[in-house]
C-alpha cells in the first residue's frame, strides 16, 4: 500500500514506462505546506473511457498487466487520499498524446500522506526509465528554489546497482542543499 506521495510518485513513473513512455516529466513544487506534483508522458495515452475507467476501482484494469486482480487501486485511491486531504486531483490524457497526472494538497492537513523519501523514488524512477530507454526529467522546487535532473545528464548508468547508488546519493545531497538553501537566491543543481 501507497503510504506517501513519493510512493505516488514511482508508481506514476511506472504506469507511464508500462504505457510505452519515451519521455516523462516530473515536477515537484513545495510552498510551505502546499505540495503540487505532477508527472506527464509521452505513452500511449488514454481515451475519455480509459481514463474514466482508470479512476474506477471497481473496473477491471488491463488483464494482460494483472490477469488474476478484479480491482486496480493506483490511481483510484491517489485521487481519493488527495480530495481527503482537501487537495485536488486531475487526470488528462490523450490516445497518442501521452497522460498528466496531476494533485495539489495541503500537507498540514491531517489526512495528507508524508512525502517520504523523494531522493529515492526519484533515483528508481531514473533507473527505470534507464532501463526502459526512455528519458526522464525531474525538477524540484521548494519555497523558489529548485533543482533539476535530466536521465540523458546523467554521468553514470543508473541501471547497474554502483550507478544507482551514485543516483541516490547524488539525489539525497540535493535534496539536503534544497531544505537548506536560503529561499531568497534561487539556487538550480544538476548532478555531475
Amino acid at each position: 500500500m501507497h503510504a506517501t506521495s513519493s510512493d505516488w510518485l514511482a508508481e506514476l513513473v511506472a504506469n507511464a514506462l508500462e504505457a510505452s513512455a519515451r519521455a516523462i516529466a516530473i515536477e515537484i513544487v513545495e510552498h510551505g505546506s502546499r505540495l503540487e506534483v505532477c508527472v506527464a508522458d509521452d505513452g500511449q495515452g488514454m481515451s475519455e473511457e480509459q481514463v474514466r475507467s482508470a479512476l474506477d476501482p471497481f473496473v477491471p484494469g488491463d488483464p494482460r498487466k494483472h490477469p488474476s486482480r478484479r480491482v486496480h487501486l493506483g490511481l483510484p485511491l491517489l485521487a481519493h487520499t488527495v480530495r481527503q486531504a482537501g487537495g485536488e486531483f486531475e487526470l488528462s490524457s490523450e490516445p497518442g498524446r501521452g497522460t498528466s497526472v496531476w494533485w495539489v494538497l495541503d500537507r498540514s492537513n491531517p489526512d495528507a500522506p508524508p512525502d517520504g523519501d523523494w531522493a529515492g523514488a526519484m533515483a528508481q524512477a531514473v533507473a527505470a526509465a534507464a532501463h526502459a530507454g526512455a528519458v526522464l526529467r525531474v525538477r524540484h522546487e521548494r519555497d523558489g528554489t529548485a533543482y533539476e535532473v535530466d536521465s540523458l545528464n546523467l554521468a553514470m548508468d543508473p541501471r547497474t546497482a554502483g550507478g544507482l547508488a551514485q543516483l541516490r546519493e547524488k539525489l539525497s545531497i540535493l535534496e539536503r542543499q534544497l531544505s537548506a538553501h536560503p529561499a531568497e537566491s534561487p539556487w538550480v543543481g544538476t548532478p555531475t
